[in-house]
């Protein structure tokens, strides 16, 4: 069902934050794709895919410990790449919010 959003009955970003959500949408992408491998892959697992520590771990069958490290230093590398930016990732953030 189609919504018109002249009339209010559905959901209507304002342009200006459509626009933001965008280039801030690209940032991040950007900034993932600047991580190593192994990095890049639990990141997208465990904030895109809402994957948990033990699924990513027997996934790429690596240690859960592996996972947490990669994840830590990731999101570290993450924060340096997009701290001249607007746009910020912040610490312990879970998989639920990050989708």
């Amino acid at each position: 069902m189609e919504h018109d959003v002249r009339h209010g009955s559905g959901y209507r970003a304002e342009p200006a934050f459509a626009r933001e959500r965008v280039v801030e949408h690209q940032r991040v992408w950007s900034a993932v794709g600047d991580l190593p491998p192994r990095q890049r892959a639990v990141i997208v697992l465990r904030y895109y895919e809402g994957m948990s520590e033990a699924e990513i771990s027997e996934l790429l069958g690596i240690r859960p410990g592996t996972v947490k490290s990669q994840s830590s230093a990731a999101m570290a590398r993450l924060r340096g790449l997009l701290a001249d930016t607007e746009t910020t990732i912040p610490a312990g953030e879970n998989s639920k919010g990050a989708r």
